[in-house]
């Protein structure tokens, strides 16, 4: 890096003097900066300008390093010989993205990614600029691998939800949102209607506040209503305690999350029931019950009917303790129970809501809804403190305001869910396959042939290998489409024969 002496008169240097203040991977980006003409047409500077020195300093180029995209805490597997089948994972998982290495060379460490490898954003973008009868499914090949002809569907990824673009909707309020000045930190008639929309949708004078990542929404909504010293009572496969890197104790500062057991993702109201009984036997010595967090739709694919959200209700009221809902999933669970979302939430007693859309359809873009006007008190003091206080929020908030406009969001859950359903009854029909459960929400979980996942992996399909050897984690985004799913399940007949 030049100097802060140097850098003081980085733009006034000629190409052949900045290069020699540099590293050699500087010189061209250094010859590009000081060819500019530093100065814009209303006389403000080009690039990021130090406020002391008035100096223009060249963004250091990342090209040719490998980009590292986390895959919702869960490592991805290694390719080229270098898989590590047999190990622990981070929630149970073990993922399986062909090509994790670059230019041939496979990742070395331990790797945490999110989201698709990026051959399938490379090979989505090509597929949509074919002409449509290019893009026809009768041209799709079963088991096509990454090197197949451009005329060829590229495989399906069920990593995750997050693999998914945006909605049109949302890049439409985005783009609208970009054409003029507004008041930033929330003051702008996009957050303002974002609040309106939630009130209306739930019913009820709520309070929301628009953050960027469910990780936030989560660990700031419980800081919320839970002390230091307190304790958050938990699923043991709940995203707040697997893949979330300690955030919920980091933001309440200190507090712990207590695990109940259940089947299928979902809290055993006895076992709450149990597991609060016995949290404090030596009074001021143990930490106190603050709050239940239950997971809607759960990480297990599953919801949790109006009964049983009511039963878990009911005990966290008993003990006086506050019921926060994580809805990353929110969409697809109200799709698949088909009620109101105020009788999903508030009025079964929830009390606060982590309203995801991320996974639904948004870029990013979560809000924390408090339906309790006390608990929301300090929320604007925590979520600045917790630096998810944006400046230009309205970017946020249009995304939540596009998600929300004419049911885009639940007409994108529908569409998750009913690839799931039509994934899984394709699976369930294939002989040498067998599904975990069967799927409420928009993840199917199935146990196939070793040697087929290995294949399917080949092939460059995207999944989660998940739990005992054979299982995998299927999650349809709302991109999926009926090509997509039945190439799938005729990719995997395809190996079954090949295995028979």
């Amino acid at each position: 890096m030049p100097s802060r002496a140097s850098a003081s008169t980085w733009s006034s240097r000629a190409p052949a003097r900045a290069a020699s203040t540099v590293t050699r991977r500087w010189v061209s980006l250094s010859f590009c900066v000081t060819s500019l003409d530093c100065t814009s047409q209303f006389g403000g500077s080009i690039g990021h300008q130090d406020s002391t020195h008035n100096c223009h300093r060249p963004r250091r180029s990342y090209s040719g390093r490998p980009q590292r995209r986390h895959l919702d805490g869960i490592r991805r597997s290694a390719r080229c010989g270098h898989d590590r089948r047999g190990r622990e994972y981070p929630s149970g998982a073990r993922p399986a993205i062909a090509g994790s290495g670059v230019a041939g060379v496979p990742n070395r460490g331990r790797q945490y990614q999110r989201g698709a490898a990026n051959h399938h954003h490379r090979r989505a973008a090509e597929l949509a600029r074919l002409p449509a009868g290019l893009r026809d499914p009768a041209v799709q090949r079963p088991g096509a691998g990454r090197n197949s002809p451009v005329n060829a569907r590229p495989p399906a990824n069920f990593a995750s939800d997050n693999v998914a673009g945006a909605l049109p909707e949302v890049i439409a309020a985005v783009t609208d949102a970009a054409q003029a000045d507004a008041m930033p930190y929330g003051n702008d008639p996009w957050t303002e209607r974002v609040t309106a929309r939630l009130r209306g949708l739930f019913e009820s004078d709520l309070w929301a506040f628009p953050v960027a990542t469910g990780t936030a929404a989560n660990a700031l909504a419980l800081s919320a209503v839970c002390p230091p010293f307190g304790t958050v009572f938990c699923h043991a496969l709940s995203h707040a305690t697997t893949d979330e890197c300690g955030a919920p104790e980091f933001y309440t500062g200190g507090a712990k999350l207590t695990l109940v057991d259940g089947p299928d993702g979902r809290i055993d109201p006895v076992a709450l029931a149990a597991a609060i009984a016995v949290a404090r036997p030596h009074g001021v010595h143990n930490m106190p019950p603050a709050a239940v967090t239950v997971t809607q739709a759960s990480e297990a694919g599953t919801v949790y009917a109006a009964d049983h959200l009511e039963a878990i209700a009911a005990i966290a009221k008993e003990n006086g303790l506050v019921l926060h809902m994580d809805g990353a999933r929110f969409g697809n669970a109200l799709a698949a129970l088909d009620v109101s979302a105020a009788d999903a939430t508030w009025r079964r007693g929830v009390d606060v809501l982590s309203f995801g859309a991320t996974k639904g359809g948004a870029m990013a873009a979560e809000a924390v809804v408090f339906f309790r006007e006390e608990l929301a008190a300090a929320f604007g003091e925590r979520r600045k403190r917790g630096g998810h206080l944006l400046s230009k929020m309205r970017f946020v908030s249009a995304q939540l305001d596009g998600y929300l406009s004419g049911d885009a969001w639940l007409r994108a859950a529908r569409a998750a869910n009913a690839g799931a359903a039509r994934l899984a009854a394709g699976l369930a029909a294939t002989d040498g396959v067998a599904l975990v459960r069967e799927p409420e929400a928009n993840i199917v979980f199935a146990q196939l042939p070793l040697p087929v996942l290995d294949a399917l992996e080949a092939d460059g399909f995207g999944f989660y290998r998940a739990g005992d050897e054979g299982s995998v984690r299927l999650v349809v985004p709302w991109s999926v489409t009926e090509a997509d799913v039945d190439g799938f399940v005729a990719a995997v007949r395809g190996h079954l024969a090949d295995v028979d």
